[in-house]
């Protein structure tokens, strides 16, 4: 399993909603391609469009003022995570599970992600959700400015 912490690159987050194509305009091809090669493991057959991205990031949206941490399993080409991305606040932490590595390596190139604001942690594993780690009652390798490893 690998995981990691990726950090926030420079300049603002595009305000456009994340349900329009990623920068990547083979978005849609990658997920077909994967979702055909590897149907069992993808379980779709396109990515999430704009209405079940808008269902599954209110919750998200209409919480109370305090940090959160959210995780993400299965998140393909990273339709619902860019729009996560952009709708987290300061303190939260998005942890994003995808077992495909050719989907983990668009969300790892995917300038959206890269954008967002520094005080938002996100970290991607690439492994199967079953095979995280236990947690544990302190601090993990994703916290303030750590690094995470390959575990």
């Amino acid at each position: 399993m690998t995981t990691e912490q990726l950090r926030p690159g420079s300049g603002s987050l595009p305000q456009n909603r994340s349900s329009h194509p990623s920068p990547y305009g083979g978005d849609r091809l990658l997920f077909l391609t994967e979702a055909l090669r590897t149907f069992h493991d993808t379980g779709a057959l396109a990515p999430s469009g704009p209405d079940l991205v808008d269902a599954l990031v209110v919750s998200v949206t209409s919480r109370p003022n305090r940090p959160i941490s959210v995780l993400e399993v299965g998140a393909g080409t990273g339709v619902v995570t860019r729009r996560l991305a952009r709708v987290l606040r300061p303190g939260d932490r998005l942890h994003v599970v995808e077992a495909n590595p050719r989907f983990a390596e668009r969300l790892r190139d995917d300038p959206v992600l890269a954008a967002r604001r520094p005080e938002v942690g996100l970290r991607l594993s690439v492994c199967r959700v079953e095979e995280l780690p236990e947690a544990t009652d302190g601090p993990g390798p994703d916290s303030q400015g750590a690094p995470g490893g390959t575990t």
